[in-house]
């Protein structure tokens, strides 16, 4: 008798086809996943940029309304009667914010009643979607006029550029006619106007990333936790920050010749791949790359000191 040979069609995968595809398919997301999350921080350093856009165009309005840029405000011997407020707070009507705007009450300080459960609303267009824990709030204390402050408050990932801190004064690391000058978002009610800027509007920096705060961050790490950068909170009056530099330490420590990116207590700090967008006060962004010489900084800073800056 004849052996009948088996003609059915094998139908499954034997156990090394499978192995073989599975290295494969792992090969090609491993590809891929660098160029996915290449296109995602794109996006995200995208949104960044346009959120300070839209900013920039609320301070050109309000600056177009009242006739001078807004300032964050502290009490001083001079104008005993000003209250506490942020810049932010401010352009709040410009940015169609006009609801929270008119819960807020600038007659009191910021963190007075009934400041306190307003300043708790998240503002998307004040963070950055780069930055860890867009939602977090600072409930780090606050103490003026012998008043303690504990209270949640809803943070920003952008804050003014007060000036030139005095630390840099000095080192030789920026030119003297920047040592100690301000900025154009200036505290205590220092007008300033478009016309006011000598250096150029497309070349004065008015706004710029200090992210991640209240958490402190170096050079992109979580730092140890003896230190709460203060001013995270877009009500805060203590946002706005000067520019002084940073060492090579494991601290980050003030002053030095870094710029950009290495610590976020109160210096330019975006969590984008090689630098931190910054705000012009012609409404253009950039963004500041890391290595930036802080003379070319600092020169971007001043409003008014005849510096000419290139290279950036």
């Amino acid at each position: 008798m004849r052996n009948r040979i088996d003609t059915r069609r094998r139908t499954g995968f034997t156990l090394i086809e499978l192995l073989v595809a599975i290295a494969i398919i792992a090969v090609l997301v491993a590809l891929l996943l660098p160029a996915i999350q290449q296109a995602r921080e794109a996006a995200r350093r995208s949104q960044c940029s346009n959120n300070l856009k839209q900013i920039g165009l609320a301070l050109l309005n309000y600056e177009g309304q009242w006739g001078m840029f807004p300032t964050s405000t502290r009490p001083i011997p001079t104008q005993p009667g000003q209250k506490q407020a942020a810049a932010l707070a401010r352009i709040l009507p410009f940015l169609e914010q006009n609801a929270l705007f008119l819960q807020y009450n600038f007659n009191v300080n910021w963190y007075e009643a009934p400041n306190p459960s307003v300043i708790q609303t998240s503002v998307p267009i004040f963070q950055c979607p780069s930055t860890p824990d867009s939602s977090r709030l600072d409930t780090s204390l606050v103490t003026s006029n012998g008043v303690s402050f504990t209270g949640p408050r809803a943070c920003a990932d952008y804050a003014p550029v007060e000036g030139i801190g005095n630390l840099l004064t000095g080192t030789g690391l920026i030119d003297k006619q920047s040592e100690g000058s301000p900025s154009i978002l200036q505290v205590n009610f220092t007008q300033c106007r478009m016309a006011n800027i000598s250096d150029g509007s497309s070349s004065t920096i008015v706004i710029g990333e200090d992210a991640g705060r209240p958490v402190w961050y170096i050079r992109g790490n979580l730092a140890p936790p003896v230190l709460t950068p203060p001013g995270a909170g877009w009500a805060d009056d203590g946002q706005d920050f000067f520019l002084h530099g940073a060492q090579g330490d494991a601290l980050a420590s003030s002053p030095g010749p870094c710029a950009i990116n290495c610590q976020n207590d109160g210096e330019f700090y975006g969590f984008h791949p090689g630098g931190a967008n910054a705000l012009f006060a012609d409404g253009h962004v950039k963004l500041l790359a890391v290595g930036t010489d802080i003379r070319v900084i600092a020169r971007l800073i001043t409003p008014r000191s005849q510096e000419i800056a290139t290279d950036y």
